[in-house]
């Protein structure tokens, strides 16, 4: 049975200010909460991706209390601006996007990690260079002087990313301290801002996998040609293929285990329990016998997992007599 979404609250951001404004330059973040972002709701759908790989693109942190997505600065004509971003320890790995890197930290989800790139937002030069945060490293976004004769607003964005980190169960929310982020203003008498990088609030879906045995294998019965007893040349006869199949969603790969009564003498067999003797069921999957408690695991492809199995008249102790054969095995799946 199919089971629904789970619900686990995971990471958002929060930006607190330690100050409220410098002469040279005056902070949109003066209320007193600070930059308070929230990532909403984000559902994951790609659970089976590569540890490290993104499990979303880059987002916004819109703030909740100013309906804004960037945190500003107005500054005087000629002021040199200078902003740096320096995230602090507790980082799980180290995610790289083929130019930048970016520190991975937790969520307080299992297998869902969360990283940061700070940009600028006004269009000014080199004002729009992108930086990752990284653990314990200060990362200097751009340094920039306002030439014009009037005053002029800088600005910059915080942005996130759902990266990989393992396999992906519920969890709950571990707040912390990420980054911290300031903005210095020139001449040096004037005090720099300094901004913390929260996780807070916010909540990821993640389906659950599930598979199920296609709806034609449950209480199937897989019906052997009649054979002659002249026709047991070897110790086994009546080769039948078929296919076992579980249809899954969200999981990658299925189990399944075979469980019956074992043959007499011959615990590789599954006993008949009808009226021909010397003879048992012989089940396998290419080059390998299927006995009591057997297992094989198959990948999910397309939302399938198909297992190819044959079954075989086989002999055991004691001449063949005429009769039938009948054996039940029983086939129970499992998977991830």
């Amino acid at each position: 049975m199919n089971r629904p979404y789970k619900a686990i609250s995971a990471a958002a951001l929060l930006l607190s200010m330690s100050g409220q404004a410098f002469a040279a330059c005056t902070s949109s973040v003066y209320h007193p909460g600070g930059y308070s972002g929230d990532i909403g709701t984000v559902t994951v759908t790609d659970i089976n991706a590569a540890v490290g790989s993104p499990l979303t693109g880059w987002r916004d942190f819109p703030s909740v209390s100013q309906g804004t997505k960037r945190v500003s600065w107005y500054c005087d004509s000629g002021t040199n601006v200078k902003f740096s971003a320096q995230g602090t320890a507790g980082a799980v790995s180290t995610y790289n996007d083929g130019s930048r890197s970016y520190s991975v930290y937790p969520t307080g989800m299992p297998g869902i990690g969360i990283v940061f790139r700070t940009h600028g937002d006004t269009g000014v030069g080199s004002h729009n260079i992108v930086t990752g945060i990284l653990s314990n490293t200060t990362q200097r976004t751009y340094s920039q002087t306002n030439p014009a004769a009037s005053n002029r607003t800088y600005a910059y964005e915080i942005n996130y990313r759902l990266i990989k980190t393992g396999a992906i169960s519920s969890g709950g929310i571990v707040p912390r301290v990420i980054a911290r982020t300031w903005w210095e203003p020139t001449p040096s008498h004037f005090n720099p801002r300094e901004y913390n990088i929260l996780l807070g609030r916010g909540t990821i879906i993640a389906p659950v996998p599930t598979c199920n045995l296609a709806t034609s294998d449950l209480d199937r019965t897989i019906r052997l040609d009649p054979v002659r007893i002249s026709n047991f040349t070897g110790i086994s006869t009546g080769l039948k293929y078929f296919d076992l199949t579980a249809n899954c969603s969200n999981a990658s790969s299925v189990t399944f285990r075979f469980t019956g009564t074992p043959a007499p003498g011959n615990a590789a067999l599954f006993a008949n329990t009808d009226t021909a003797r010397g003879v048992a069921l012989w089940l396998h999957t290419p080059g390998q016998t299927v006995s009591h408690n057997s297992t094989r695991t198959v990948a999910v492809s397309a939302n399938r997992a198909v297992l190819r199995l044959g079954a075989e008249y086989h002999k055991t102790t004691g001449p063949l007599t005429q009769g039938k054969l009948a054996s039940a095995v029983t086939v129970n799946i499992t998977y991830n």
